[in-house]
């Protein structure tokens, strides 16, 4: 045993703390010697199974597993047992949906690992990223660093895993082509013969007898798009000058049916551009708007299935930033599943608002509106908003704007006017405001202290206004001018 433990009374002590849970009934230390050659206590053992340990804050211990005759120390990072894989690392342990036998860190690459049903990235300050729909079979590092790839699709890492087709035309992976070659030869072309060097062996999206070509260059359509045997969903890009193409991986060809540019299904899947949609019934379902849709028991959004009272669930507002039913109101949210240190990818769906109000919303534009209970800015709530004395000011110059009893709010980046008192503000047109001390430009969200605000009149809609000293005007680009009187 390490000198550093010791055990009496049938507890057991590290640096004379007791270690919360763990018997001194079979108690053993388990050391770990890392790719560094340092060997220190990862793991502990006693008669209910094994443990994790970090010697920090006088010892940290949680329970892994009581499969102890199959207990397999992976790397610094991972562990398994028969049944699953661990995380011991980070804030995370028993990793859901994961198999032992399939699992394998990734070479050639600092983040990823992955199984027959996940794909994994793990860094130190974001903690291990879960990807559930990638081909694992054929997963291989693509760069050597962010980029993986499966035989159809290049994946990005960074904080989470993201499908990054777009960076098959965008990125050279090839760490080593020269950078005064790049204009000479595509990305594209470059990735192929980069991956194909690294993989001759599997037949990916790289390889000459790749089975599923599209020729997107000739291709303007967003959305599905049918070849001679694959469906492919195709995504704009502002760099690019053609649309970027992920393949439909599970779609059956022949029954395949676009529905709009989001949502297509076959014989017997619904698809969310190229990934499935979980739990939908092919036969009922039918689309409500370009998001969302429904089938006899469900509502979806972004292909996400809506937690909601199906019965009087229905969008809110013309602009659908918001949706309700009888008990709250919902808006569109970015949302990872799972704990800190242990998460899935982001995902935007639509979520509940605390202490929403449902039937006494107002929607007054497409980025404010209120309830009895908070104001709203593109659909979350605004915590700087007084809800009681919150106004709407119809000016939408530049930006939309509002008011309440303390302050001046717009949409822009600077949110609250510092300097404006909104009790006393009074906009005049989409160009002019005031309160008791200052007159507020709002093409430019500034205070203009020049002004005489005694003597300040406006003198037409178009930006026109006055005071003792000056002419003022708005140019055709919105610029103010003034001129001596």
């Amino acid at each position: 045993m390490e000198s550093a433990f010791s055990i009496q009374d049938n507890k057991v002590y590290y640096n004379d703390n007791v270690l919360k849970g763990i018997s001194s009934d079979k108690f053993e230390t388990i050391l770990f010697t890392n790719e560094h050659k340092q060997t220190y206590v990862k793991y502990l053992k006693d008669k209910k199974g094994i443990w994790f340990f970090h010697s920090r804050k006088n010892g940290i211990t949680k329970f892994l597993t009581a499969d102890i005759d199959n207990f397999s120390i992976i790397n610094d990072d991972y562990a398994s047992d028969s049944k699953s894989v661990y995380l011991v690392a980070k804030d995370g342990f028993f990793i859901p949906n994961s198999d032992p036998d399939s699992f394998i860190i990734l070479t050639n690459t600092p983040y990823f690992a992955k199984d027959k049903n996940q794909l994994y990235a793990l860094d130190s300050s974001s903690g291990l990223s879960i990807y559930r729909y990638a081909d694992n079979e054929s997963i291989v590092s693509a760069d050597g660093h962010q980029f993986v790839t499966d035989k159809h699709t290049l994946y990005h890492y960074s904080s989470a895993i993201e499908i990054s087709n777009s960076q098959k035309y965008l990125n050279y992976l090839d760490p080593e082509f020269p950078y005064e070659k790049r204009k000479d030869k595509s990305a594209l072309d470059v990735n192929k013969e980069f991956l194909n060097n690294y993989y001759p062996n599997i037949i990916g999206w790289w390889h000459k007898d790749y089975p599923f070509q599209i020729d997107i260059e000739n291709i303007d359509e967003l959305g599905f798009y049918k070849t001679k045997n694959a469906v492919f969903h195709l995504e704009s890009n502002s760099h690019l000058k053609h649309n970027v193409p992920t393949l439909v991986r599970k779609a059956d060809y022949h029954s395949f049916k676009s529905l709009n540019v989001y949502y297509g299904k076959d014989n017997k899947n619904v698809y969310y551009k190229s990934l499935l949609v979980l739990d939908a019934d092919v036969n009922t379902f039918e689309l409500v708007n370009e998001k969302l849709a429904k089938d006899k028991s469900s509502y979806f959004y972004n292909g996400n299935k809506i937690e909601c009272d199906f019965d009087t669930f229905k969008v809110a507002d013309e602009n659908s930033l918001f949706f309700k039913d009888k008990n709250t109101l919902f808006s569109e949210q970015q949302v990872r599943e799972g704990n800190v240190g242990m998460r899935y990818e982001i995902i935007d769906m639509l979520k509940p608002i605390k202490n929403s109000s449902p039937t006494t919303l107002k929607v007054f534009s497409s980025v404010w509106a209120k309830d009895d209970n908070q104001v709203y800015r593109y659909a979350e709530p605004f915590k700087k908003a007084d809800v009681r004395t919150f106004e709407y000011l119809h000016i939408q110059s530049r930006y939309d704007w509002a008011k309440d009893e303390n302050y001046l709010f717009s949409d822009s980046v600077k949110k609250i006017m510092k300097g404006i008192d909104g009790s006393s503000f009074i906009a005049f047109n989409e160009f002019w405001g005031k309160d008791e001390n200052n007159v507020f430009f709002f093409h430019t969200e500034k205070k203009l202290p020049s002004i005489d605000i005694n003597t300040f009149k406006i003198t037409d809609d178009n930006g026109g206004a006055m005071d003792e000293n000056y002419l003022y005007s708005v140019n055709e680009i919105g610029e103010l001018k003034k001129k001596k009187i």
